[in-house]
């Protein structure tokens, strides 16, 4: 939030601020919350729910041919990704642009800082191997719907397949 200068015009100044600083901070007072009672699991995954729905929306009423290509592309590469690391930052790159299409910087700050506070916490490596494969599906519903500018069935898609998260996130890992 600050930086310290030493010299004849040095002293203390408010840096400057960007969307993508103020998700990092987010993210790391969402990662020191959600490890208390302060903000449970089932709250995280509302919150996520409540932005990425509409948002998915209004990304069918303004997205643009390149964001089309991008999520097209960013879904190929989800599909060739191997590991649990590369495809949650492949299945991250989606939402990201899911978010971006919709046309609102501050959703996008809100909700990214989610993704990593997921990933770090809740994400396990023995989920069942059809979920890749599920999530890949619904990558793909969600983009047909918003390249179709069908705001209605985007939404409808999106919370479908946050909904299939949320079960995997809250399921307790197998012994």
């Amino acid at each position: 939030l600050f930086y310290t200068s030493r010299g004849g015009a040095g002293g203390t100044f408010v840096s400057a601020s960007t969307p993508g600083a103020r998700s990092s901070y987010l993210e790391s007072g969402l990662t020191l919350l959600s490890g208390t009672d302060v903000i449970s699991t089932d709250e995280l995954l509302e919150a996520r729910e409540l932005f990425e729905a509409p948002a998915a929306r209004l990304a069918a009423q303004r997205r643009t041919e390149q964001h089309i290509a991008d999520m097209q592309a960013a879904v190929e590469r989800e599909a060739r990704a191997q590991g649990r690391r590369a495809r949650f930052e492949r299945n991250t790159e989606f939402h990201t642009l899911v978010l971006s299409a919709a046309g609102n910087k501050l959703v996008e700050v809100m909700t990214v800082p989610i993704f990593g506070v997921i990933r770090a916490r809740f994400l396990r490596d023995d989920v069942p191997r059809r979920f890749w494969s599920e999530v890949d599906d619904d990558h793909l519903a969600i983009l047909r719907h918003i390249a179709a500018q069908d705001g209605e069935a985007a939404a409808e898609a999106m919370r479908a397949h946050l909904t299939r998260l949320r079960a995997t996130y809250q399921a307790e890992p197998e012994e």
